[in-house]
């Protein structure tokens, strides 16, 4: 004769459920609190089977039913939450309960402002840009200027230096440019605060910009650029240039003015000068007058 331990079994496959999330919320940086909003209705599905299995072993028999009371006990609990979390979904107060729990204001500071006088320095600048969203325009300043804003929720964490957000090094020729990621906010609630910095080079310096930031995007200006820039990034790109520019666009695939025409290459005036792009995605060119 076979014996059913009745709440065994809720409440084994409930607990490997539980560090399945665990380990995914630590290996996958995905909240803990997203995670359970997605899992709780296992939890429905572990009582209804736990329930039919015994209702099947009642008939049989052969069948010893013996009741597991701390089982039982903990089968009502995981029960009662996931019918309180149904009601809460069914009523839409889900929405309003994860709002107020995950709640904070996001506010946006300026970053401080670097320059960098070229005064004959310099013949190119190298940008390290992995986690920002970046613009880039060619100007007629003879100064490498990096400026612009960030948002954070978290009113401790205030950019004040420089150095929290951007590195140079000088070798040779070359100044090298990285800009970092800020502190990322970890927990119930997980929170990147976004950076977007301007960076003004003069146009008569060269430019490699280097990123594989899937998720971000950079916005090129090249105006009256009398340089060769080198843009290798797997983001997004875009690129405006006006009708007056000199310069020749090189890449796999370039979507001119929202795809009305699609290219290699795209030259305006004699292209004398050149931008290359090394990228994952399409690039789009919009021109303007």
């Amino acid at each position: 004769m076979k014996t059913w331990r009745v709440g065994s079994f809720s409440m084994g496959i409930t607990l490997i459920l539980l560090g399945v999330v665990l380990v995914a919320s630590n290996w996958l940086n995905v909240s803990m609190y997203d995670l359970f909003m997605s899992w709780w209705p296992f939890l429905l599905i572990i009582v209804g089977t736990e329930m039919l299995v015994y209702l099947k072993k009642r008939d049989d028999e052969d069948a010893r039913i013996k009741y597991d009371f701390l089982s039982i006990f903990f089968v009502g609990i995981i029960g009662t939450i996931a019918l309180s979390f149904m009601f809460l979904s069914v009523s839409g107060l889900m929405e309003e309960f994860r709002y107020s729990i995950g709640h904070k204001t996001e506010t946006t500071q300026n970053l401080p402002s670097y320059s960098e006088e070229v005064a004959g320095r310099y013949e190119r600048v190298v940008v390290e840009a992995d986690g920002q969203d970046l613009n880039i325009e060619a100007s007629e300043h003879d100064a490498v200027e990096v400026f612009g804003t960030y948002q954070t929720i978290n009113e401790e964490m205030v950019v004040t230096k420089i150095e929290d957000y951007l590195q140079t090094h000088i070798k040779g020729g070359t100044l090298y440019i990285s800009l970092k990621a800020l502190p990322t906010v970890k927990g119930l609630y997980n929170y990147q605060p976004e950076v977007r910095p301007t960076l003004l080079i003069p146009n008569e310096l060269e430019l490699e910009v280097r990123g594989q930031n899937y998720n971000g995007k950079i916005k090129l200006y090249p105006s009256d650029l009398s340089a060769d820039w080198v843009i290798q990034y797997e983001g997004l790109i875009e690129t405006y240039v006006s009708e007056q520019s000199d310069v020749l666009l090189e890449g796999e695939q370039l979507l001119v003015d929202n795809a009305h025409l699609e290219e290699t290459t795209y030259k305006i005036g004699d292209g004398k000068n050149r931008i290359s792009f090394i990228a994952g995605n399409s690039i789009m060119v919009y021109t303007q007058p």
